[in-house]
């Protein structure tokens, strides 16, 4: 016996009918919109999404107390350091005297004031020594009838020569010490920074281990902090924190 297969009738499609669904049935009900999945970043219903913490001000980590007490530290430090660099800076001004070429040097009247006023300073010294040293050789010349002479006018060239100079070198000797004040003033502030710095990466990790689930991708790094916060010290100390080496 031969077995056929039988395939379903289809109903012809009639010329005006389409291929679009059935409009569903109007059963009275209002729909139910779905459920949205379980986002727990979405927020809720009528509110507005959450924002993010901003690094820096207004962070929640800035509030660590010892932070807040490392701030203030480095805040003072420097403040002692600048008063100290500035009367560093007017005591070397008025020991070497006043001279109206280097004027922006003293900063206010009464350093100038009172560098015009040292008798001792390194220009009134030079200036005396100088004056002398004219007197002697006029007198050293004229007794011997060479007052006159081509030989006193070179030594008095000579002598004005020597105190140009002379002025020079002081110029120059100032100069430095100012450097060395401004350059130990800058590293003072660079280490202070970078305490700071410290204290602020130790405080965004104590903030993160009472907040474990916001450790993620998203959360805002260090590095937005502050940008020495990426500097190879920290790095280095982060990598050996994560090796178990601690120094």
């Amino acid at each position: 016996m031969i077995l056929r297969r039988v395939y379903p009738k289809i109903a012809p499609m009639r010329p005006n009918q389409s291929l679009r669904p059935a409009a569903p049935v109007n059963t009275g009900r209002t729909a139910t919109p779905a459920a949205p999945f379980n986002n727990p970043a979405a927020p809720p219903s009528g509110g507005s999404p959450a924002t993010p913490a901003t690094p820096g001000s207004g962070s929640p980590w800035e509030s660590d107390p010892i932070l807040q007490q490392i701030r203030a530290q480095v805040a003072s430090n420097i403040a002692n350091a600048e008063a100290s660099s500035l009367a560093q800076r007017q005591k070397a001004l008025i020991q070497f005297g006043y001279d109206p070429t280097l004027n922006s040097l003293y900063g206010d009247a009464n350093t100038s004031a009172a560098a015009q006023k040292n008798p001792f300073s390194t220009l009134a010294q030079l200036l005396r020594a100088h004056t002398e040293n004219q007197t002697n050789l006029n007198e050293s010349y004229n007794k011997n009838n060479l007052f006159y002479s081509g030989h006193r006018g070179q030594a008095l060239e000579q002598e004005g020569t020597n105190y140009l100079q002379n002025q020079s070198n002081a110029q120059n000797a100032l100069q430095a010490l100012l450097t060395g004040i401004q350059g130990n003033l800058t590293n003072f502030r660079t280490g202070q920074q970078g305490n700071l710095t410290q204290g602020m990466q130790d405080a965004y990790n104590r903030w993160l281990s009472t907040h474990p689930t916001l450790s993620g991708p998203s959360t805002p790094g260090m590095s937005a902090i502050h940008p020495t916060a990426t500097s190879p010290v920290l790095s280095n100390l982060r990598n050996s924190l994560k090796r178990g080496r601690v120094y």
